[in-house]
């Protein structure tokens, strides 16, 4: 396991669709405008046990994004901030909008594109931040999404191996969430739609970034 080291004064950047937007400020979500998430949980962690870090926290999610909407703005959203730390979380939109969701059909990607694109975005940006850290797309399984869930499946397995490609860390957030599922927890206590956290979903998306980070003992 590839452990990741958060350092005092680092930028960390967060980066992705409304799972990470979750209200943010704009143009940029910063220190009160970085919306009702789990960016915002983990800052509020932070600031709460670990002052000291005196972390910039920045999150530049936008609802609806797919990953070539991301690519498209990836110099202004990313890389014009010059992180130290960087956490992408894309892909779901890629295959929800197909299922009905609202948003750009035109913008979504198949599996094969979406690696593609994830890896030339990689290919600009390991060189330029000290660490990344990918976390895969999730859904939370039922009767309803089933064959969405089965199509979200290569998309999950290839942020992992771009991960293993590149050597970089890997949040499985599929693994997190279905781990609350075999707890007994009641999948409308994690997401009423599937895909947005309510505050469990997002407290346990923010334990999986502490864990990751070893702010918190794995």
């Amino acid at each position: 396991m590839l452990a990741m080291k958060i350092l005092q004064h680092d930028k960390v950047l967060f980066v992705g669709d409304s799972i990470t937007d979750c209200m943010r400020r704009r143009p940029v979500g910063t220190g009160g405008g970085l919306g009702l998430g789990y960016v915002a949980m983990f800052h509020a962690w932070v600031k709460l046990k670990r002052p000291d870090l005196a972390l910039d926290v920045i999150n530049m999610g936008v609802s609806g994004n797919t990953i070539r909407l991301m690519a498209d703005r990836w110099q202004t959203d990313v890389l014009s901030f010059q992180p130290d730390v960087l956490f992408i979380l894309i892909g779901v939109n890629d295959v929800w909008i197909r299922y009905g969701c609202e948003g750009d059909l035109a913008s979504t990607s198949l599996a094969e594109e979406y690696l593609k694109l994830y890896d030339q975005l990689l290919c600009r940006t390991v060189p330029a931040v000290r660490q990344i850290c990918l976390m895969t797309p999730y859904i939370i399984p039922n009767q309803t999404n089933a064959a969405m869930y089965q199509e979200l499946l290569p998309y999950m397995q290839g942020v992992k191996t771009l991960g293993q490609q590149f050597h970089l860390p890997v949040i499985d957030l599929q693994n997190v969430m279905e781990k609350l599922l075999s707890d007994g927890i009641e999948p409308e206590l994690i997401s009423l739609d599937g895909v947005h956290p309510n505050i469990l979903g997002r407290m346990a998306i923010t334990e999986a970034v502490l864990r990751e980070t070893e702010l918190i003992g794995r």
